[in-house]
């Protein structure tokens, strides 16, 4: 029960950063806001590396795996950002939100089929992405030959975001 009570205060944490992410980085880029998240985020989590049993020795296996996750987590990170800039909410936040989709898939090439409930919280979660999409307002323009444009880098632009963080 707690790990469920802990996803969904995740998951709405994650909805109002969405939000939030896309009017802060129309504003001042998606680089500055992606380098103020993770600079928040590491204030936040680096004093739990000095707590007893934290942090311990990392074998070279580790560290690399550390360093390949971290590079796929910024370039996912970035190109939210981008997207969010470029495109609504409404456009980006299915694909983006759609990830574990591809993990899931990622998992079973590896010979790691989903579970029944893996499969149920994953269709909960698309399901919920896609709910947020259509109740999103649509205050955008995006007709028009620039309004294609956009749309189609905005969902490139997620399609690189989804694929990062799964």
């Amino acid at each position: 029960m707690l790990s469920l009570t802990l996803g969904l205060i995740a998951a709405l944490c994650w909805g109002v950063h969405d939000v939030c992410v896309r009017f802060a980085a129309t504003r001042c880029g998606p680089a500055t806001a992606f380098l103020c998240v993770l600079a928040i985020g590491a204030l936040a989590l680096a004093p739990l590396m000095f707590l007893p049993g934290q942090g311990g020795d990392l074998s070279a296996n580790s560290l690399l795996l550390a360093v390949i996750s971290g590079f796929c987590y910024a370039t996912g990170g970035y190109s939210l950002y981008r997207a969010f800039e470029i495109g609504p909410v409404r456009l980006v936040a299915p694909v983006v939100g759609a990830y574990p989709v591809l993990s899931v898939l990622w998992a079973t090439v590896q010979g790691t089929p989903p579970s029944l409930p893996q499969i149920g919280a994953v269709a909960a979660i698309v399901a919920g992405v896609g709910l947020n999409a259509v109740l999103s307002e649509g205050h955008e323009q995006e007709s028009g030959p620039d309004g294609t444009d956009r749309v189609r880098r905005a969902l490139s632009w997620s399609l690189a975001a989804s694929a990062g963080f799964a």
